[in-house]
Parts: C-alpha cells; sequence; structure tokens
C-alpha cells in the first residue's frame, strides 16, 4: 500500500484539464484510497461515503472542481475557513497543553490553503 496514494490522486485530478475530469471516477479512487490508508473503520467509512471530489457549481460567477461534501456545493475548503473563525478548542488545548492560540490559528490557515490548493476554477 502507498501512503501517498491520496494525495497523488488528488494531486493529479489538479492536473487535468477540468474539462476531461470524470468527478465520480475520482471519487471513486479517493475513496479506495482512503480506506487502504486508513482502514474500514466507521469514522473512515463515513468519511468515504459523505466526501469526494466534485463540482461546486452555486458561485456567482466560476464552478469549482474540489473536495467537498457529497450531494451539496460545500468544499471543505469553505469548511475550514470557517473554522479559522474559532477559538482555540479547550479539548485541543487538553491533548496538546503546549500548543498556543498563534499556533492554532497558524495550523488551521495552513489546512486551509492545502485544501484551497487542491482546488480548481471549472470555468477556464
Amino acid at each position: 500500500m502507498d501512503d501517498h496514494e491520496l494525495a497523488r490522486i488528488l494531486l493529479a485530478a489538479c492536473d487535468q484539464d477540468p474539462a476531461t475530469i470524470d468527478p465520480d471516477a475520482i471519487s471513486d479512487q479517493l475513496r479506495q484510497a482512503l480506506l487502504r490508508l486508513g482502514s474500514e473503520t466507521p469514522d473512515n467509512l463515513v468519511a468515504a461515503d459523505r466526501i469526494g471530489y466534485g463540482l461546486a457549481e452555486d458561485r456567482p460567477d466560476h464552478r469549482v472542481l474540489g473536495l467537498k461534501v457529497n450531494g451539496s456545493d460545500i468544499l471543505l475548503a469553505e469548511i475550514a475557513n470557517v473554522i479559522e473563525t474559532l477559538q482555540l478548542p479547550r479539548e485541543l488545548q487538553e491533548w496538546f497543553p503546549t500548543l498556543t492560540s498563534r499556533d492554532w490559528d497558524a495550523a488551521t490557515r495552513m489546512i486551509t490553503m492545502l485544501l484551497l490548493a487542491l482546488e480548481r476554477e471549472a470555468d477556464r
């Protein structure tokens, strides 16, 4: 098993011409890679079922291909962007007592930027 397969699938999708992308095929590859990487635990099965690669169309002037909640136009980068506005959760601070609010802000920004880097405009 290749631990980087999930990332490679997403990077390959970024390199494809948007007109030739088959979101269902990419979602299926992601689902299989996720379960190989993380095993078939209940949380991984839910993620594999609920998250896919697809087209978010409810934008005023463009469409975006990226990781999203299946059956919706909600991109994971948008969820991450909202998470950035949240204060450092108490539970996380208990797990990592040395984690500061600045660290939390930096970590959530990096997560958002990584997800954004995996998106692409579909209308170009």
